[in-house]
């Protein structure tokens, strides 16, 4: 014969795992998502730290130069980026005026 007490105490161990499955089920997505978000920042961390390292090292390259071969190769690399950024505005400019046209 079963006592009344013994099986509300087998109710209440039921109700306590089935609460604890459902909780794990609720949770266990957002672990895994901290997870792999926590894994992705070490890596993109990694990452910044190695170009920053390369980074340093072409600095070092460029301006350690004794003459001034370095500086105008940053004179060039300005120049292109304003030429690029001019054309750009330009074809932009005809564009809109194309859109406009239509």
């Amino acid at each position: 014969m079963i006592n009344i007490e013994s099986y509300n105490e087998l109710n209440m161990f039921d109700f306590k795992n089935q609460f604890r499955n459902e909780l794990q089920d609720i949770i266990n997505p957002y672990i895994k998502q901290c997870a792999d978000d926590r894994s992705y920042y070490f890596m993109v961390e990694r990452k910044l730290r190695l170009c920053e390292t390369r980074l340093h090292q072409l600095e070092n390259i460029i301006y350690q130069r004794e003459d001034l071969e370095g500086m105008d190769l940053f004179k060039k690399i300005f120049d292109k980026i304003k030429t690029v950024d001019s054309e750009r505005l330009v074809e932009e400019q005809k564009l809109r005026t194309l859109a406009q046209e239509n």
